[in-house]
């Protein structure tokens, strides 16, 4: 899947940015599964991203 996203990097300029859906991990842990995602574009080009 492919699609785009929006957000803020600092006062109220919207950014934004490529979203590559690559996979999903099912059971990881307890009740959890994860999102393999690859984003691009904008200031993510020299930035990464990490959420738990």
């Amino acid at each position: 899947m492919r699609g785009a996203g929006r957000t803020v990097f600092s006062g109220t300029r919207i950014h934004q940015f490529q979203v590559q859906i690559l996979g999903v991990l099912d059971n990881i842990g307890p009740k959890e599964s994860l999102v393999l995602a690859r984003l691009s574009g904008g200031l993510l080009e020299h930035t990464g991203v990490m959420q738990a």
